[in-house]
């Protein structure tokens, strides 16, 4: 799917495991792809995914350089133990 000219690719992650400790192994992979897309509307775009994942109370975090410029870095503090 796209969200304007941000590729979005979602997938099943065939490493899922059922203890969900570790976010490499949560049951759901998704893929940004830049496309024409600038990097101001690929954040934009990965910071409404996190916030809307959240707010409907599902684990997701971002793995990807520009972690920093995410809501909640990306959403690694919200998972460390």
């Amino acid at each position: 799917m796209s969200a304007g000219a941000v590729e979005i690719e979602i997938r099943r992650n065939d490493n899922c495991t059922h203890d969900g400790t570790d976010f490499p192994t949560w049951p759901i992979k998704m893929e940004i792809g830049r496309g024409n897309a600038t990097s101001h509307q690929v954040i934009e775009t990965v910071s409404k995914i996190l916030t809307h994942a959240w707010q409907a109370g599902h684990d997701a975090v971002a793995a990807c350089d520009y972690e920093d410029e995410l809501p909640d870095h990306g959403g690694y503090p919200r998972y460390r133990a």
